[in-house]
């Protein structure tokens, strides 16, 4: 009713429950009666009456021996309550008074609770704390690497999320890394280990098992390949084949390795890159060696011979096609200025190189990596960091570092990351 008596609304608050859908059809046709028969003349000019039915809850214990007991008071339709969890005030508990008289929604207890994610992927039992809601959750993880943390997000809804233990180390992973590390790399066996070793380094698909731990057992047994393969006493005691598939398989490694985090890559790149060059050293000098091309997602390599007679200059191409590598040599006739729409890098050697060596061929091998994360930068460079693939040529009996006569060229593909 407004000051000066007059009225414009009447408001009723009709509680009812349980639910009874003949007494909410009697409403209307009361609240009509109470104004025909009012004498207020205000109120029978009441023109319209509209009805908002959302039901009523009356007031409600519950009981838990987890989350304690809690008293709920009356409350309309479409209402929802929340109320401290007896064993962790700082979480609620929350419960719906539903519409149309259904009464009350069971207790959701969800924020209440803890979670516990036991051995799912073998990576560590994590008991995860109370923890507010729309937060995350941090727990070191238990097989490492230092520092790794695993992680887990509690939503809006007091509902743990998936959580991620992506970062943290599969303990049977690093045993296989371990045990092979501790192999004695023979004639009899190198491209047993070769193969083992790149089947390992391939299920280290997660960050938390590209570790420096790891890449430390990778690198020792690269080198102990190496070391292996540059003697001559024991070289020429490998079939041709033999050397093909360690080359191989070392190729599959640095591949699998390039997708680990650079951080950690940097600390075993320099033994890494050397290793696999003096393998491929013993590759081009093998007597019965001829060709060899292998290409995996992220590195080219091609490896050949040319009659030192026939020698006119050579060209190394390495192209990218929906995202699939190719390589293509030419000769000195053939090959153009510049690079191509499809190259990612070239490397030209010049004619002059066959008065560098008496030998009767010319022992080639090129190498194309398209990503850079085995050659990392040294020193910080601030801002725009200029990247390209990374392209290399290495010809047997010509020592790194050797001033020829002419140029070699090299054409790179600039990418501003």
């Amino acid at each position: 009713m407004e000051e000066d008596g007059t009225c414009d609304r009447v408001e009723c608050d009709v509680r009812e429950y349980p639910p009874n859908s003949s007494f909410v059809e009697v409403v209307p046709r009361s609240i009509n009666t109470f104004i025909f028969n009012a004498k207020n003349s205000e109120l029978k000019s009441i023109w319209s009456i509209v009805m908002s039915v959302t039901g009523f809850c009356n007031q409600s214990q519950t009981e838990s021996l987890d989350f304690g007991n809690h008293t709920w008071p009356e409350s309309v339709g479409n209402t929802i309550l929340t109320m401290p969890c007896g064993n962790r005030p700082l979480m609620n508990v929350t419960r719906m008074c539903q519409t149309n008289g259904v009464g009350w929604e069971n207790p959701d207890y969800s924020q209440c609770e803890t979670s516990t994610s036991e051995n799912e992927t073998n990576r560590g039992t994590f008991q995860w704390p109370v923890t507010p809601v729309e937060s995350l959750a941090n727990l070191p993880c238990p097989h490492g690497p230092i520092g790794a943390r695993a992680i887990r997000q509690c939503r809006r809804n007091g509902v743990w999320d998936t959580h991620d233990i992506s970062n943290c180390a599969d303990p049977r992973i690093t045993a296989e890394f371990a045990s092979i590390a501790d192999t004695n790399v023979t004639v009899e066996n190198v491209v047993e280990v070769a193969q083992n070793l790149s089947e390992i380094v391939m299920l280290a698909s997660q960050t938390g098992d590209q570790n420096e731990n790891n890449l430390q057992n990778v690198s020792s047994l690269l080198i102990q390949t190496a070391n292996l393969f540059s003697s001559p006493e024991i070289i020429i005691m490998l079939s041709t084949e033999e050397v093909f598939m360690t080359t191989e398989r070392t190729i599959e490694i640095l591949n699998s390795i390039q997708e680990w985090p650079p951080h950690v890559v940097a600390t075993q790149s320099n033994n890494i890159v050397q290793s696999f060059e003096r393998i491929v050293e013993a590759l081009i000098s093998q007597k019965n060696f001829t060709k060899l091309t292998i290409i995996k997602a992220t590195i080219a390599f091609q490896g050949l011979r040319v009659q030192r007679t026939d020698f006119s200059g050579i060209t190394f191409v390495g192209s990218s096609l929906n995202n699939s590598l190719s390589t293509e040599t030419l000769t000195s006739d053939l090959k153009s200025s510049g690079i191509k729409e499809l190259d990612l890098a070239t490397i030209s050697l010049p004619a002059s190189i066959s008065n560098e060596t008496t030998a009767v061929d010319i022992n080639l091998a090129f190498t194309l990596y398209t990503q850079s994360t085995l050659f990392p930068i040294r020193d910080s460079v601030p801002d725009t960091v200029v990247g390209s693939s990374v392209i290399s040529a290495s010809v047997d009996g010509i020592p790194d570092g050797t001033v020829l006569s002419d140029n070699v060229t090299v054409n790179l593909r600039i990418v501003v990351e």
